[in-house]
């Protein structure tokens, strides 16, 4: 049988990595609907008509304060303690990653290699990176005004306002004329 060469050997090292990766990422997704059914729970106890919790310890739980105080606590817990796993987990696929020069360690700062020519010969012997960065203005957005889009968004609101405001007075109109209808044929 044939050896292979480096190329299929690192090529096959990461298939095996991206797959055992992709397991425990699989896992820590497991964690998801526990995290918000146990969130749902702890909400739900603190209405008026909370949800069955499914692991009561009796089938017909009474609506008591206590249980309902128990029933918050147990599940808030449950909640953060599972967040706090999966948070763990993350991190540990990601210190993986980076340990395995999947993913860089630190954030890239990317430079352009713009190279400025000295009038009109080649470029010069000692080219000088530029950073793209230095000529950005307002965070990469350069004149859009924030402030005019949410002023626009004001007045969208208020014309929304007004058009609903509109539409509950024709039907509470309607619901009046309709007892006053019903009144009439009653007293007449």
């Amino acid at each position: 049988m044939a050896e292979a060469s480096p190329s299929q050997r690192a090529q096959q090292d990461y298939r095996n990595l991206a797959a055992d990766r992709i397991k425990e990422l699989s896992s820590a997704n497991e964690n998801v609907p526990q995290v918000l059914r146990s969130a749902a729970t702890a909400l739900s106890s603190l209405t008026n008509s909370p949800i069955i919790d499914q692991t009561s310890p009796s089938p017909n739980p009474t609506d008591s304060t206590s249980l309902r105080k128990l029933v918050f606590e147990r599940n808030v817990q449950t909640f953060f303690t599972l967040i706090t796993q999966t948070k763990e987990k993350l991190h540990d696929q990601i210190n993986a990653l980076e340990a395995s020069n999947v993913i860089p360690s630190e954030q890239l700062k990317f430079v352009s290699a713009t190279i400025a020519p000295p009038g009109q010969g080649g470029p010069a012997p000692e080219a000088k990176l530029q950073n793209p960065e230095a000529s950005m203005t307002n965070g990469g957005m350069g004149d859009l005004d924030i402030g005019i889009l949410n002023a626009r968004a004001g007045i969208l609101r208020q014309e929304m306002d007004g058009e609903l405001l509109g539409r509950v007075r024709g039907v509470l109109e309607e619901l009046v004329k309709g007892m006053d209808e019903d009144r009439t044929m009653v007293d007449g």
